[in-house]
């Protein structure tokens, strides 16, 4: 695992970000809403269907900024990258629905979007199909785990699935109570709460 630490880059990156008037599109699709765009010579603006938790790194997994974007009326956020030496970034967006990676280059005093280094994740939906049974609908990753935890924290079940796979879940074996699903892949976890009953 890469170890991470913070830079002096990030101080110069916190200052920089600042909201502008960028407006975007319905409410419906939020992962299609969330883009990064070219804004000048090494400045991008991050845009999202709302609040979300923002990240820069380098290539070598040093986390250069991290910090919470507050938009308002789908306003985009402007990211200043003018302190940052030539190399390899990647600018990720995150909430509780959605994650989202966005590679990034400095060349020459210049930022360019690589549009084929992007990957998003939508929070997976658990649906109920019986009785204390659920299936996961999983969509944007190649491989993603399941873990699931009893109301203290204990670990009750844990598993990994290809893209493509439908996991399934009979849950009925389970004592009465909350339990809690963690899904995802090992970059970005969703949770989701469920009660078996009898």
């Amino acid at each position: 695992m890469k170890r991470i630490k913070m830079t002096v880059a990030a101080l110069l990156v916190a200052g920089s970000l600042t909201s502008t008037g960028l407006a975007f599109g319905g409410p419906n699709d939020r992962l299609a809403q969330v883009n990064v765009i070219k804004s000048d010579a090494k400045k991008v603006k991050l845009q999202t269907p709302g609040n979300v938790e923002m990240v820069l790194v380098d290539d070598n997994g040093t986390v250069l900024y991290k910090g919470e974007i507050r938009t308002k009326d789908g306003k985009a956020t402007s990211v200043n990258l003018t302190n940052l030496p030539d190399g390899h970034y990647f600018l990720t967006a995150a909430n509780n629905e959605f994650w989202m990676s966005q590679g990034l280059t400095i060349h020459n005093n210049q930022v360019s979007i690589d549009p084929q280094n992007k990957s998003s994740l939508v929070k997976p939906t658990l649906v109920t199909v019986g009785k204390n049974k659920f299936k996961l609908n999983v969509d944007g990753s190649e491989k993603v785990n399941v873990a699931i935890y009893d109301q203290v924290n204990a670990l009750v079940f844990s598993q990994s699935y290809e893209k493509g796979e439908v996991p399934k879940f009979d849950l009925n074996r389970l004592p009465i109570g909350g339990y809690t699903f963690v899904v995802g892949p090992d970059f970005k976890q969703f949770t989701e709460q469920i009660i078996v009953s009898r």
